[in-house]
């Protein structure tokens, strides 16, 4: 009977793994685990009735207490490993280890999810063949992991037609935002797209920026190199409404205006319109000046009114051959501590500038201050009839020596009749009781921000930081979201057989070397 017990135990392991397994595949199916389940039992129980002392023997045995002792430290080693799992889910912290910060968030998105107090709830309508599911899942992952607040799902639109009309989507890859009941819908899945989209959901009333126009200024519909149609775009990304004014025909600056932008205009504007923007300024307007070289003499006086200087010159500077570009290419790369360039460390080029300079002293209504200059390679060169003809050289005591400032940032305040506003801010401008602060900003060029140079560096960002902090967005004044290029490891013939051959073939044949020595010096003894 002991023997046919030890078979029944044999049995009856082999039944509860059967019942195990088909518990795993079926537990729909009770059939399927619970009669092997009954059987395992119970020729376990058979094998014990008929084997109890050798079972006592072995568990008083030396190397039972041996094992005890292992079973115990594996028990310990598997208590602290499930101990560290359950805190990296209630503390997590993640580490990119990526050359780029791939898998980081920007500090403009960083900063955009610490500033919102309203819930962000998104929506990915992906079904599950669609290449940018994962890409989308990766996204919402990093932004869920950034702040509490963020919330995602993943919507199949053929499983659920009914969220998918009720979002109105009409095909695969669309993710909707909604926050504080405002919802935005976008189609890519990038992190500037879906940062976007959460300030549009956050913010659902534009900033209006106008253009002027009807002096030679760039266009910002011409999609040329020379035009700014590209910028527009960001623009209407980034929450603004880009439109023209031509202010020739009508009496003053539109009251809704957020900005004003005068872009390389190639005359001066008339009289009546310089009154037009100084009382757009006196009354708490915001204003961006681009002035090219040899343009605009009335402006430039108009400007020493605001103690900033246009120089009649053309900025040279050698550094730029070092990257390849004409040498009256500028790079700017010293920036004053202002909001601005908080946290900007790329350099700026401009294509063709002149020098911006502060002129007088600062006072209580007027401040005006350097924003950005160019290294001390460059300097202002005033000879421009030898520079038509292509030579140009420094000469002290008629050009400019560098660091030459190529853009000045300012602030005028303005006494005013009115009160207060009940809602404390009046169309048109930043109107305080009592006084109006208008502010702007003065750029020695303006082709760098055409479509051309626009996204070449810190271009881009330099005049869309200055645009927010203007519009009072404080919060986007940051770097935006930057992509690293592709490192990629390249290997040689010789490197790739080495790949192969090394870990394939010779580690595997030096291990099973190693282990016939060893027995076949143990049978030798």
């Amino acid at each position: 009977m002991k023997t046919v017990s030890r078979y029944a135990g044999l049995v009856g392991i082999l039944f509860l793994l059967g019942a195990g397994l088909g518990y795993a595949l079926a537990a729909f199916l009770p059939i399927a685990y619970i009669g092997p389940l009954v059987l395992g039992t119970a020729g376990l129980i058979v094998y014990v009735v008929y084997h109890v002392k050798e079972i006592q023997t072995f568990f008083f045995s030396r190397s039972a207490r041996y094992g005890a002792g292992s079973l115990v430290a594996v028990l310990l080693v598997a208590a602290i490993l499930v101990f560290i799992s359950i805190l990296s889910v209630r503390h997590p912290y993640r580490f990119d280890l990526t050359k780029n910060k791939q898998y980081t968030l920007s500090e403009q998105t960083d900063k955009i999810l610490k500033s919102l107090s309203d819930p962000i709830s998104v929506t990915g309508f992906f079904q599950e063949a669609d290449p940018g599911l994962g890409m989308a899942k990766d996204l919402f992952s990093q932004y869920q992991h950034a702040s509490r607040k963020f919330s995602y799902e993943i919507v199949d639109p053929i499983g659920d037609p009914a969220r998918a009309r009720a979002a109105k989507i009409s095909r695969s890859g669309a993710i909707v935002v909604n926050v504080a009941g405002r919802s935005e819908q976008i189609y890519s899945p990038t992190e500037e797209a879906l940062t976007n989209a959460i300030i549009r959901a956050a913010r659902p009333n534009k900033k209006r920026v106008y253009f002027l126009s009807g002096h030679g200024e760039k266009d910002p519909d011409e999609i040329s190199e020379g035009g700014l149609s590209t910028a527009k775009k960001t623009l209407d990304d980034k929450l603004y409404e880009v439109k023209k004014v031509l202010l020739m025909q009508v009496e003053d600056v539109p009251l809704d205006a957020e900005v004003l932008v005068v872009a390389g205009p190639q005359k001066d504007p008339f009289p009546n319109e310089f009154k037009a923007i100084e009382r757009y300024l006196g009354r708490g307007g915001r204003v961006i000046f681009m002035i090219d070289p040899q343009t605009c003499p009335e402006t430039a006086r108009f400007l020493e009114g605001y103690h900033v200087k246009l120089g009649n010159d053309v900025i040279i500077d050698k550094l730029s051959r070092i990257f390849g570009a004409d040498y009256r290419m500028p790079v700017v790369s010293q920036y004053t501590a202002h909001p601005i360039t908080r946290d900007f460390h790329l350099a700026s080029f401009f294509p063709l500038a002149r020098s911006v300079s502060v002129e007088g002293k600062n006072t209580d209504n007027l401040k005006v201050t350097v924003l950005a200059q160019t290294t001390e390679s460059a300097w202002g060169e005033t000879d421009l009839k030898e520079l038509a003809q292509g030579q140009a050289s420094f000469v002290q005591g008629e050009d400019l020596a560098g660091p030459v400032p190529v853009a000045v940032v300012g602030s005028i305040t303005t006494p005013t009749q009115t009160k207060e506003p009940a809602q404390g801010e009046k169309a048109g401008g930043k109107e305080k009781a009592g006084a109006a602060e208008g502010k702007f900003i003065v750029f020695g060029d303006s082709d760098f921000i055409s479509n051309a140079y626009v996204n070449f560096q810190g271009n881009g960002e330099l005049f869309y930081s200055s645009l927010s902090w203007l519009a009072d967005l404080g919060d986007l004044v940051s770097i935006g979201p930057k992509i690293g290029p592709a490192d990629p490891l390249l290997l040689t013939a010789f490197q790739q057989r080495l790949v192969f051959w090394l870990p394939v073939v010779v580690l595997p044949f030096v291990v099973l070397l190693i282990g016939v020595v060893v027995v076949v010096r143990r049978r030798g003894r």
